[in-house]
């Protein structure tokens, strides 16, 4: 017996394999699937706002962040007013402020009528809304 056998003898495992075979895992034989030749009804692709919600940010009077929902395609996105998302903000807010009080900024621009389109100003998907309080009291001419 020379020294690389009596060297491999000593390092075989204990069940008889040598370390060469401990280092190829043996893996089971990879089975394909037969392509079918069937013809598939053609699926219809999604829309790209399917399922989705289209929301704004709105930071409240008092620092709170509140999501609002608006709706739930990008055409109805397109021709929601001022007045409606016064409207939802109202809802939310705390001490059921009414929306005429509600002064909305996007963008350091006042959101002034009410049926101006959100998209005439920029606002989409997401935008952040700031709400102040419109409050009675000031000087008078």
């Amino acid at each position: 017996m020379n020294e690389s056998e009596s060297i491999l003898r000593t390092v075989t495992s204990p069940a008889g394999l040598k370390p060469e075979q401990h280092l190829r895992p043996t893996l089971p034989p990879v089975h394909r699937a037969k392509r079918s030749t069937a013809t598939h009804a053609p699926t219809t692709k999604p829309s790209a706002d399917m399922g989705k919600i289209y929301q704004v940010v709105v930071h409240g009077v008092r620092g709170e962040k509140l999501m609002i929902d608006l709706c739930n395609t990008e055409e109805q996105m397109k021709s929601m007013t001022v007045r409606q998302l016064k409207d939802k903000i109202a809802e939310k807010l705390p001490g059921g402020a009414g929306n005429d009080s509600l002064r909305l900024i996007f963008t350091d621009k006042m959101l002034d009528g009410d049926s101006d389109l959100l998209s005439g100003y920029g606002i989409q998907h997401m935008s952040v809304i700031h709400v102040v309080m419109k409050v009675p009291g000031g000087l008078t001419a």
